[in-house]
């Protein structure tokens, strides 16, 4: 064994140094990052569990690693044979007519074999041992190398894994051609390589150097990062990108990109370069403003290090579309007053700032005409501080260079901006002070008093001028006026004295134009130095706005508000049903903060063409201030038929506790109140008939009860008394939730049942009553008919019975279970008896049946079972099985010992076509004299275990006197005292010598939205080794964003954690680590992980709505999905734009949004579009949200 190790340590060596050139090739063409998906496969030589010199922290955080391409040469299908075989393999075993080259072989009385440290001719062929390849690379099974070309032996990862294996025969030059492209480049992060960044692909014999202890090997070809390291160096990575890429600069995801001391360099093989997908040199890069932050991988080379790391960063990507200049329009010579221009940018992806732009761009400034100087803005290289210089038109341009790059395109990475500017000797004004002159009649302001209109620079409130419109009809003039002051203003030069005003009033008139959002509410008319507000006898409000006349184009804002206390008619059309007690709301609001205390309804009299108090209609308040509609009840006797009468509302209103003026006061609004006459009524439809075979016990009918209108209660009542015959009842309440009415059968009986059967049995009729909300009374009785019928609904399972003639056993025991899995017991009412010919039936004591069976084959027979609980009999169908070929079951026909470490496997077996148990003692295991002979020397143990039908082989040490090939074990056993034999079962056992591979294969996918809901599910496949998935733990640089689990079958679940901040469509690389219930532990290939958004369809409460401008009520907007998806909103927000201004939305909960009108906002009537963002949980980052409209009237 020392001279193996030794040996092994060797090839280690030679393999480190010849592995650099294929290394460096890999490097320098680029690697093959395409991964097998949800549903691809993935395979890796297992970890054998050895020491190895990281800590279980480290093993578990350690990133995704590449390494570089191995050569060696699968050995074929069957070199691994039993009794009768030969093979060509290290460790083989041979039996007593078998024969093999390889080392430390042993032989029979008649083998024959070679063995010892075998080399390769010149054409690559050789025996087993520690072979080197010849010039062609190719090798036999051992401690195998690559080739010159560097090429390996691999498999396709998209095949089965039958496919994976090479046939006996078979030429395998096309294996040994692969690149390691073909192979797939991951390797398995727990087990140590000597051999730089060479890859271990699937299914190729692995070097000794691999299995050996850690402290046997080289610490320089063992070294891995830390934790620490990696932290370190993912720090150092995020610091390149703290500032955006401009695609403008860099199209392509290059590797520019990185610091060039950081950058990757071929001489030295270490640095920074990024990953690319198979066969790409360059990603392009894309600014998009639904994805400004990006991620992509980099990888970190360095040939200190076995392996190369793969780290996620994040780039903030942007694309400047357009460069703007703006600044001061106008100057002037009078006075030391300066403007300012700047840089502003427009750009798709992620948000420039402004230290972002001055990082960025090269500027250089020029006026057109030198009327104007350009100074520097205390180092803020994309402003300028304007001066004026002399009168008269200038320009002022920039010529803008994008840095980092060489050549310079227009509008790509050169961009020119200018704009005009004037410079005048005059004063000119930047600032108006408007004050208005209060009055007591209308107004909210002291009469003979200035009030300041300005708007609030910490809330950006406008001021408001408040008119009371009752007090406004109330004065003679046909409008009201308000008189306004304007005075020019500057700004203050004298900044030091804190106690200052910002601005200066200018000796020179205010030179301005006024506008207003709607005239037809108020506005202001200038006459010479006179500036009048007019205010119109109408509720509303208008936004007034000054705006200088001359260049610098300065404005000045304020609020008119009209209040209108006179309520609001919501509804003018409704509809009273003589018979209903509860009324209909009114639907009246009150307008700009009043209160409505009394409402009455006054009615048109032809007569008189007047409106006058109506006696026939009456309104009530209620606690909550609102008011309803009813009709008087003393006088709807005189309504007989349906008619509808033309009304109108006169109000009370009060604000601040006080009568508004012109209160009370009819309301101009005409409403139409119409009195209906009929009956409210409904149907009743049966939806589960009345089944009555269960008799008393029978599960009662079920009826349907519908109608235009609220259905409080229902009533039946049997048509007459019908003593002690059976008849139909109500079972239970009506429950107005379901809309169902429930109906049973009383005094029902197995002689009697049959009454109810009859179409025109009088116990099957009642009379049916309701109760509909807001009315006092039931509905007259109506009759109706039950709907019965008598059908058999009792399920029942019987379990299969078996007998054996031969033995004399021809009875056995039904187990019976009812629909919910309890036992049946039989009583002595109950009668039982054969349908089948040949069967008899028994009623034991215990409750139960003994069926006796005289036929000769297995058949399904029927038996008749009568009992009191039933009105009509039930049929049981029993399967006998008439022993005669009884078997061993075991689910896997071979099993596998590997002798890389030692392990045991256990196989469970079952009784097939019987339900006897073996008997004691009949039961032997026997293995091939090969196997036996393992079995006498120490190298395996197998165990039989009778009682708990299992049996158990153990390999009991790794030496390679455990010899690779196929063995078996032949299984015997007998039932009821040997009358049964149980047919032979031979079972191969297989001791193989190769690492152990697996394959995963993926089925479903990952929905973002329901994290909790969707998952992938593998199921792994194992070769050279057998065993149950007792652990799973996720690998990678992305593992903690995934969580594992296991499933049924051995299935591994994987899903995305709750909170991880996944991107939809994003591939994720993941590698599974797998603990077996024998202690291997294996990791996988590396499996691509590609979640999804799956939308669920969006619905909402309302698509239009309407807001009263006086009555600025909260409304409900509430989004929903289906109650069947498990997708649940998150946040739902509105877009700003141009009508959104008008609006608060807040976000509530569940999808609901309290939508109002904006405090202070003047908004005019008319119809305005709201768009609404849904996001959901779990979503994507950079996933554009859902999408929701809705249409509000203003009135």
């Amino acid at each position: 064994m020392k001279r193996r190790l030794l040996t092994g340590l060797l090839c280690c060596c030679l393999i480190f140094q010849t592995a650099a050139s294929p290394v460096l090739a890999a490097e320098t063409a680029g690697y093959n990052t395409d991964m097998p998906d949800e549903g691809a496969s993935g395979e890796v030589v297992l970890d054998t569990g050895l020491p190895d010199s990281r800590t279980q922290e480290e093993d578990q955080d350690t990133p995704q690693v590449l390494s570089g391409e191995e050569s060696s040469l699968e050995p074929s299908e069957g070199d691994f044979q039993d009794e009768n075989g030969s093979g060509s393999a290290e460790g083989d075993f041979q039996d007593e007519n078998g024969s093999g080259s390889a080392e430390g072989d042993s032989q029979d009385e008649n083998g024959s074999g070679t063995a010892g440290d075998d080399y390769q001719d010149e054409n690559g062929s050789g025996t087993a041992g520690e072979d080197t390849p010849g010039e062609s690379g190719s090798g036999s099974a051992g401690d195998d190398s690559q080739g010159e070309d560097g090429s390996a032996s691999s498999e396709d990862d998209t095949k089965e894994i039958e496919d994976s294996q090479p046939v006996q025969g078979e030429n395998l030059e096309e294996d040994e051609t692969k690149t390691s492209d073909e192979a797939g480049l991951e390797q398995n992060p727990d087990i140590s390589s000597d051999k730089g960044d060479e890859s271990q692909t699937p299914e190729e014999k692995t070097g000794e150097s691999e299995l050996m202890p850690s402290d046997m090997q080289s610490a320089d070809t063992e070294r891995k990062y830390t934790w620490e390291e990696i932290r370190k160096l993912q720090a150092l990575l995020n610091g390149f990108f703290e500032k955006p890429v401009y695609t403008n600069v860099t199209p392509e995801l290059s590797d520019a990109l990185f610091p060039s001391e950081h950058r990757y360099n071929a001489s030295t093989q270490k640095g920074w370069s990024w990953k690319h997908e198979d066969g790409v040199k360059a990603l392009a890069l894309t600014a998009s403003d639904s994805a400004p932050e990006q991620i992509y991988t980099a990888v970190y080379r360095d040939p200190a290090y076995s392996e190369v790391l793969e780290l996620p960063v994040g780039l903030a990507v942007s694309r400047i579309n357009k460069l703007m200049l703006t600044g001061d329009k106008c100057l002037t010579l009078s006075g030391n007053y300066k403007g300012s221009c700047e840089i502003e940018a427009v750009t798709t992806g992620y948000e420039v700032t402004r230290k972002d732009l001055e990082d960025l761009l090269q500027i250089e400034w020029k006026s057109s005409k030198g009327l104007v100087s350009l100074e520097a803005a205390d180092g803020n290289t994309i402003k300028r501080n304007i001066a004026p210089v002399s009168p008269g038109s200038d320009t002022i341009s920039a010529t803008i260079l994008l840095n980092g790059t060489d050549t310079y395109k227009k509008n790509v990475t050169k961009f020119t901006c200018s704009y005009k500017i004037t410079v005048t000797d005059q004063v000119i004004a930047d600032h108006f002070d408007i004050t208005v002159l209060g009055s007591d009649a209308y107004t909210n302001l002291k009469a003979d008093e200035d009030y300041s209109l300005k708007t609030d620079r910490e809330t950006d409130d406008l001021s408001e001028i408040l008119i009371d419109l009752d007090a406004l009809k109330n004065t003679s003039d046909k409008t009201g006026t308000m008189d306004l002051r304007i005075v020019a203003q500057k700004r203050s030069d004298n900044k030091q004295d804190e106690d200052s005003k910002p601005y200066e009033d200018l000796d020179i008139p205010a030179s301005v134009n006024w506008s207003s959002s709607d005239s037809g509410i108020a506005s202001v008319r200038q006459t010479g130095d006179q500036h009048v507000l007019t205010i119109r006898k109408k509720g509303g409000a208008a936004v007034i706005t000054a705006t200088s006349k001359d260049k610098k184009k300065y404005t000045q804002t304020f609020i008119v508000r009209v209040l209108d206390y006179t309520p609001i008619v919501g509804t003018t059309s409704f509809t009273l049903n003589k018979y209903r007690e509860t009324g209909e709301d009114l639907n009246l609001l009150a307008a700009d903060g009043s209160e409505i205390i009394d409402v009455k309804v006054l009615e048109y009299d032809s007569d008189i063409k007047d409106y006058t108090e109506s006696s026939l209609f009456k309104t009530v308040r209620e606690e909550d201030g609102k008011f309803r509609l009813f009709l008087d009840g003393g006088e709807t006797g005189r309504i007989t038929k349906k008619k509808s009468f033309n009304c109108k509302l006169e109000a009370t209103v009060q604000c601040g506790g006080k009568d508004v003026p012109n209160s009370p006061m009819r309301l101009n609004s005409k409403i139409k109140i119409t009195v209906d006459t009929a009956r409210p009524t409904a149907t009743i439809k049966a939806v589960d008939k009345l089944n009555i075979f269960r008799l008393e016990n029978s599960e009662p009918g079920s009826y349907s009860i519908s109608s235009k209108y609220e259905v409080e209660d229902v009533i039946w009542e049997p048509s007459v008394d019908m003593g002690d015959k059976p008849y139909i009842a109500q079972a239970k309440k009506y429950d107005p939730a379901t809309g169902r009415l429930y109906l049973c059968a009383r005094n029902v009986t197995k002689e009697n049942y049959t009454e109810l059967l009859r179409s025109k049995y009088e116990g099957k009729a009642g009379y049916v009553s309701f109760l509909f909300k807001g009315y006092k009374d039931y509905s007259a009785p109506v009759k109706c008919t039950a709907d019965v019928v008598c059908k058999a609904d009792a399920e029942y399972a019987v379990e299969d019975i078996s007998v054996c003639p031969g033995a004399g056993t021809i009875s056995g025991i039904l187990e019976i279970t009812d629909s919910e899995d309890r036992p049946v017991r039989f009583h002595d009412e109950d009668y039982v008896e054969p349908v089948t010919a040949g069967v008899e039936t028994d009623l034991l004591r215990n409750g139960k049946i003994e069926l006796t069976y005289t036929g000769t084959a297995s058949k399904t027979v029927k038996v008749r079972w009568e009992s009191p609980m039933y009105a009509s009999a039930v049929t049981l169908s029993v399967k006998v099985n008439v022993l005669k070929n009884v078997a061993f079951a075991v689910k896997n026909s071979t099993v596998i010992l590997n002798t890389t470490m030692k392990n045991k496997v256990s196989i469970p077996f079952e009784i097939a076509g019987c339900d006897y148990p073996l008997d004691e003692g009949s039961f032997t295991v026997t293995p091939s004299p090969a196997l036996a002979r393992l079995k006498t020397s120490g190298v395996v143990a197998i165990n039989q275990y009778e009682e708990d039908q299992r049996i158990d082989i153990e390999l009991l040490t790794e030496d390679e006197g455990a010899w690779a090939g196929d063995y078996s074990l032949k299984l015997k056993g007998t039932v009821e005292e040997g009358a049964v034999k149980v047919a032979d079962k031979v079972l191969t056992v297989r001791i193989a010598d190769k690492m152990p591979t697996v394959r995963v294969t993926g089925k479903g996918s990952i929905n973002l939205l329901d994290r909790e809901n969707t998952k992938i599910t593998y199921k792994p496949s194992f070769t050279d080794i057998s065993g149950v998935v007792e652990d799973v733990e996720l690998l990678g640089t992305c593992a903690d964003y995934f969580a594992a689990e296991l499933g049924d079958e051995g299935n591994i679940l994987v899903s995305a954690d709750e909170s991880a901040p996944l991107r939809a469509g994003t591939k994720y690389q993941l590698k599974m680590r797998l603990t077996l219930d024998n202690g291997y532990k294996v990791t996988t290939k590396a499996v691509t992980v590609t979640p999804k958004e799956k939308f669920p369809k969006l619905t909402a409460n309302m698509r239009k709505a309407t807001i009263y401008r006086f009555h600025p009520k909260d409304m409900v907007y509430q989004v929903s999905v289906p109650e069947t998806s498990e997708v649940r909103i998150k946040d739902v927000l509105m877009v700003a734009d141009k009508k959104s201004v008008y609006f608060d939305c807040d976000y509530d909960d569940d999808g609901r949004v309290i939508v109002a009108l904006r405090e202070g906002g003047a908004v005019k009537k008319g119809t305005y579009s709201l768009k609404f963002q849904v996001y959901y949980d779990g979503m994507g980052i950079s996933s554009r949200p859902a999408t929701a409209r809705l249409s509000v009237a203003v009135k």
